[in-house]
């Protein structure tokens, strides 16, 4: 190196990262741009390595401000994954629900309530023309008898109207009690 060079305070890349201790590769990562090229040799000036290192700090003391944006990166990123968890979650219980009513292991309460409102009826049906039936077969019992019959008959039957009703009651106290127990 030349002696003006000196006197400007321009060092060659070799010369600089020896007296940096650091490796020609870690030196080009800092992004120093060369104040003179000659040739195949970059030279450098010492103030403008000593700004880049004094600007790298100053954004690494500024970056507590980037983690926080990190850290609310990341609770972003969490509540996603919770959201995305928790569809999972449904999906797998909603699957769970389908396998068991194909499989016949549990039918949605609507359904079973329909069923057994058809069977009621069919048997209410039965039950109120059970008394003249009787009647019919039997015509020597008194007429008080017959009466009697259609009076606990009628009795059964809005009993039996009532199924519905008494079963959406029924299935409601169970799933308290249950989630009683549960808790």
């Amino acid at each position: 190196m030349s002696k003006s060079k000196k006197e400007l305070g321009l060092v060659n890349k070799s010369t600089l990262v020896a007296s940096l201790g650091i490796s020609p590769q870690a030196f080009d990562k800092w992004g120093v741009e060369p104040r003179e090229k000659r040739g195949r040799e970059n030279f450098y000036a010492v103030s403008d390595v000593v700004q880049n290192r004094v600007d790298n700090a100053l954004q690494n003391q500024q970056k507590p401000g980037t983690k926080k944006a990190t850290k609310n990166a990341q609770l972003d990123q969490l509540e996603g994954d919770l959201l995305k968890a928790e569809k999972l979650k449904q999906e797998v219980r909603q699957l769970t629900i389908k396998n068991d009513i194909l499989e016949a292991r549990s039918m949605p309460v609507e359904i079973v309530t329909s069923v057994l409102a058809s069977i009621v009826s069919e048997q209410v049906a039965i039950l109120e023309t059970l008394p003249l039936n009787i009647k019919r077969q039997n015509h020597d019992l008194p007429s008080h008898v017959i009466e009697q019959i259609q009076k606990e008959t009628a009795k059964v039957c809005n009993i039996a109207a009532t199924l519905g009703e008494r079963l959406d009651d029924t299935i409601a106290d169970l799933i308290s009690a249950a989630e009683d127990k549960i808790k």
